[in-house]
């Protein structure tokens, strides 16, 4: 029989580290019903994770345990986002407790909106390669902060 609690802290911590965050206390108990948080720490992408594991083939996701989720979340914080992360474990006997696959489900417009802020700041980095190229290249400080932020703005 495998040892569900072990399962599931080993699950929660690595989904706390994953989120920059830590595991709840008591997490499924009466007045924490989720399993970890991102800190507060002024970031915009801060996450409220419920965390489920298996040895099982699959996991049955409902529309009821992602609202539970997304309700859970939005009462903790307007600044939270939901996730629903699903372990797998090896079927190789239960004393073998290697992830076989870590699933994370998160809202698409939360995605989007994530990759959208992504992409700006790769865009941005990239132009901040391209000013010191141009820097090392020997142009002036002006003359490669006009070419390469006129861009940007």
């Amino acid at each position: 029989m495998p040892d569900k609690n072990r399962m599931a802290d080993e699950h929660e911590d690595f989904i706390a580290d994953l989120i920059g965050g830590h595991t709840t206390i008591a997490s499924g108990a009466k007045y924490e019903k989720l399993d970890a948080v991102g800190e507060q720490t002024g970031r915009h992408w801060r996450f409220l994770a419920e965390c489920k594991s298996t040895f099982d083939k699959g996991y049955r996701l409902t529309q009821e345990l992602w609202e539970h989720v997304v309700k859970k979340t939005y009462e903790r914080g307007a600044d939270m986002r939901p996730m629903l992360a699903i372990r797998f474990y090896h079927e190789q006997g239960y004393t073998n407790y290697t992830p076989k696959y870590d699933l994370v489900v998160l809202d698409a417009h939360d995605y989007a909106e994530m990759r959208s802020e992504l992409e700006d700041k790769d865009r941005k980095l990239n132009k901040v390669v391209e000013y010191a190229k141009l820097l090392e290249e020997g142009w002036q400080s002006t003359e490669a902060r006009s070419k390469v932020w006129d861009e940007v703005s």
